[in-house]
């Protein structure tokens, strides 16, 4: 019975951990899409507001993917209403777009009744066109954000339809991802006389620099959906995000990219609080006692800077940060984000990220890994182990192989309570063979903080 009051009073500590700290900071879209739109400021490429360039807009072919592509039009207005804003198509269907109403009073989409107006500047009208690649209508419209800073973000989209549909299951799909995978969908049906609402309401979520909330609109989830019903699926979206930056959060990529911008060259950096170090896996696999700190000097391609055993500019094992604070391509081909770190173990090495807690606590570690080569095979001679550990004990253990696949894992943990000075460690093995081993790390130590009256009782 004890045993089993211990597991839940520390399984509400780590759901429940409170998020304390700064005020929230409210990002709301529409004021700086009205400035735009009458100052005619978007720029194509895809648009971007001048709102800190949090928000921006586009289209894709496709639901859960990170492309965005440009409306061909940086504004229009829908001739049979006032709402203005941004298209795919220069013609007379407008289909896709995104538009707001940049007026003072209300307007009525299309023109006439039922349509509920729209109110001037605080919800978008979007119509989607269809999923059928080369279609001169293809295209779902994307609200995206980009969060100016690691930390907790909540949303919340309220989506109603507006056009009747003349097909009897004339419906508009919803979907909101994060990071370009879908968290919620839903379809809404175009009712006669009246609108369908629902409200996507999500807290929470951990999002690094520069990483993604999303809401797309589509035609229908269904293949009869989608080839009939697009042309009548004219939708209200009503979206808010809200920041409430953690305290106590520290984020390997963030930390390393600012102490490489500010000049320093340091290893540890952050005061000491990160190491990029490695140990010999022959003879203190598969955990270190002690890591060496690797040198810095190191660059991989141009935005790419950091540290490796040598200190110079050869590929051996090595760690190195996105500096820059748009996506970047690395290793040829591969894309990264910004301020995401790329490890490489070496054959006979392991690589480790080494945090030591500012103070004493329980910690929640989440690592975001993904092999950015496509393994050969998975076997014990290709892929990447990922080890998270504290205090020399084993959190979790996950192997990134698949063969012609790259792999991508979230892993998170909540630690025991720790001492201050406590070590946590992200292990990297190439299990004898790295070849084709550098992966792609995003990692966050994160202070958890019990609600107001939870008290955690150990007996």
């Amino acid at each position: 019975m004890k045993t089993r009051k211990i597991e839940i009073c520390l399984m509400l500590v780590a759901l429940c951990g409170a998020f304390a700290g700064a005020a929230d900071i409210v990002h709301s879209p529409y004021a700086a899409f009205v400035a735009n739109y009458n100052g005619e400021t978007f720029a194509n490429g895809p648009q971007v507001d001048a709102n800190g360039g949090v928000w921006s807009y586009g289209y894709r072919a496709a639901v859960a993917s990170t492309s965005l592509n440009s409306f061909s039009q940086d504004k229009f207005t829908r001739a049979s209403s006032a709402l203005g804003g941004m298209n795919k198509q220069v013609d007379s269907s407008f289909i896709p777009y995104i538009a707001i109403n940049p007026t003072a009073t209300d307007v009525t989409d299309q023109g006439a009744s039922p349509f509920r107006p729209v109110t001037p500047g605080n919800e978008f009208v979007v119509q989607p066109g269809n999923r059928s690649a080369g279609d001169a209508n293809c295209g779902l419209p994307v609200i995206r954000f980009a969060a100016p800073r690691t930390g907790r973000y909540s949303v919340s989209a309220v989506c109603e339809t507006l056009a009747n549909s003349s097909e009897d299951d004339g419906v508009t799909s919803f979907h909101l991802l994060v990071n370009g995978s879908v968290v919620e969908e839903r379809d809404l049906a175009h009712v006669s006389g009246s609108g369908t609402t629902y409200t996507f309401a999500k807290s929470g979520i951990l999002l690094g620099f520069g990483e993604t909330i999303e809401l797309v609109v589509g035609p229908g989830m269904t293949a009869l959906r989608n080839a009939i019903s697009y042309s009548s699926d004219s939708s209200s979206v009503k979206i808010e995000i809200v920041e409430a930056e953690a305290e106590g959060l520290f984020s390997l990529g963030d930390d390393m990219a600012a102490n490489i911008l500010a000049g320093n060259s340091d290893n540890p950096f952050l005061e000491g609080r990160w190491t990029a170090g490695r140990y010999d896996r022959d003879t203190e696999n598969p955990y270190p006692q002690s890591i060496t700190s690797l040198l810095w000097g190191f660059s991989r391609d141009t935005y790419f800077v950091g540290y490796n055993e040598d200190g110079s500019t050869t590929k051996n094992l090595y760690c190195c940060v996105n500096t820059n604070d748009q996506v970047r391509t690395a290793l040829s081909s591969q894309e990264m984000d910004p301020h995401e770190v790329i490890i490489m173990p070496s054959g006979a090495r392991n690589a480790d990220v080494r945090f030591v807690t500012p103070e004493r606590g329980m910690w929640r570690i989440t690592a975001r890994v993904r092999n950015l080569q496509n393994s050969t095979t998975d076997d014990d001679t290709c892929g990447v182990r990922v080890f998270l550990l504290a205090e020399g004990a084993c959190l979790a253990d996950e192997l990134l192989a698949t063969p012609g696949t790259k792999v991508s894992r979230e892993i998170e943990v909540v630690t025991s309570r720790l001492k201050s000075g406590a070590v946590v460690d992200l292990v990297l093995d190439s299990r004898g063979n790295a070849s084709n081993d550098p992966v792609g790390v995003k990692l966050f130590v994160e202070k958890v903080i019990p609600p107001p009256g939870l008290m955690l009782v150990v007996r």
